[in-house]
């Protein structure tokens, strides 16, 4: 991706020591895409003047579902009895494996880089969050998937805020579906209706939410690109010996195995050491148990930097991960998954951003063969997009407009 500085003197003309509070996944996360964008979006605001957090809001366990279909109450047990026998089996399935403490261990990983990041000392539930409205003059919510309908939750939609002189914006906010039902759109008006600015991280989300709303939806940047190359290589540490390069960095949230298979082959026939970080969903995966030349385990957000720039080429179904392969001009392709297809918009929007959608898998129509024609093709490339340049910008009058 190329150097921005040019277009980064707009920063000059935000406000001085505007309090920012943000709300998003911030809380005890382990997610390396969910804390970079958190840094990211408080970095460039304080670079330029404001004064933003992170409200370190509790938000597990708060979630309503959305599309669920309502059942009577004997089909409600069921699903919660289902759900409780699920969670003990995979309990049990970690406990077999040896990966029991492995959330709180990739948690304590983390934890110096979330501690880095700006936020609030006290720790907020839903009883008691409305208390930071004497903290901040604007509340911003977002980026990632904060509007999720799988996982709704009222404090993302700024639901505490009720004083009128505080101001509510979304910033790079996303649904990940494309599917919302007329109930669900909505309960989104309602949400929406009384905000000052609504952007959206996916130009389908601002599609969709403009046909609801009189307020202007904006389409933006994930936080991650506000900074540029040169920015991110200062946040990059190595986390295992720089005797394995060259290497191949897969990182798979999804359990498909003909992606790792792919994986594989291309990095044997090219003398790549596999490298991988498994086991991303928290719990055991057989997919992962012995995928990889090297598998790490205590890997920070800085150390996920550092493995997809230092990579010979990334193979991914990760949002942040193709992100961050875009802004390090990496050799990349990107896999749907099979598991979550409603999220492969975001991706597919990111890809057609930076016109490299031909590295977007979506089938399995390719093999090696494919992917090695796109890697000659793309040697040496270096991703622009004069539509990026314009997005960035806009991105940018978006904040200002706080």
């Amino acid at each position: 991706m190329e150097n921005k500085d040019n277009i980064k003197s707009i920063g000059g003309k935000f406000r001085d020591k505007n309090r920012v509070g943000i709300v998003t996944m911030y809380y005890k996360s382990c997610n390396y895409g969910g804390l970079l964008q958190a840094y990211a979006l408080c970095h460039f605001l304080n670079e330029n003047g404001y004064d933003a957090k992170q409200i370190c809001y509790d938000f597990y366990g708060k979630e309503r579902n959305l599309l669920q279909t309502k059942h009577n109450d004997v089909r409600k047990y069921l699903r919660i009895i289902r759900r409780i026998i699920k969670k003990r089996l995979i309990t049990a399935d970690n406990r077999k494996h040896g990966v029991s403490n492995l959330e709180s261990a990739r948690r304590e990983t983390c934890k110096a880089f979330r501690d880095g990041i700006p936020h609030t000392f006290q720790v907020y539930n839903d009883s008691d969050i409305a208390e930071t409205q004497d903290l901040f003059d604007c509340f911003i919510t977002g980026s990632d998937q904060v509007w999720n309908p799988i996982g709704y939750r009222p404090v993302f939609f700024l639901k505490f805020v009720s004083d009128k002189r505080k101001k509510k914006i979304s910033f790079a906010a996303s649904t990940s579906n494309n599917n919302l039902t007329d109930d669900v759109k909505s309960i989104y008006h309602d949400n929406l209706k009384d905000f000052d600015l609504i952007s959206v991280r996916e130009k389908s989300d601002a599609t969709v939410l403009q046909e609801i709303m009189d307020l202007p939806v904006h389409w933006v940047l994930d936080p991650v690109f506000l900074l540029d190359k040169e920015q991110w290589m200062m946040q990059c540490s190595n986390p295992f010996d720089a005797n394995y390069r060259p290497y191949l960095f897969c990182y798979f949230l999804g359990d498909d195995l003909r992606e790792r298979e792919m994986a594989a082959q291309y990095g044997k026939k090219h003398g790549l050491t596999l490298v991988t970080i498994p086991y991303l969903q928290m719990n055991y995966r057989e997919c992962d148990e012995f995928f990889g030349d090297i598998q790490l385990y205590d890997v920070d957000p800085t150390g996920f930097l550092g493995l997809i720039q230092g990579a010979d080429c990334v193979f991914t179904d990760s949002f942040h991960a193709t992100a961050f392969s875009i802004i390090f001009n990496k050799q990349f392709v990107v896999f749907g998954r099979s598991d979550h297809p409603e999220m492969l918009e975001r991706i597919r929007s990111i890809t057609m951003l930076f016109n490299c959608e031909n590295r977007l898998l979506a089938d399995y129509i390719q093999d090696v063969e494919c992917i090695e024609k796109l890697m000659i093709d793309g040697r040496d490339i270096v991703y622009q997009s004069s539509e990026f340049n314009i997005l960035l910008i806009e991105s940018m009058k978006v904040l200002d407009l706080m």
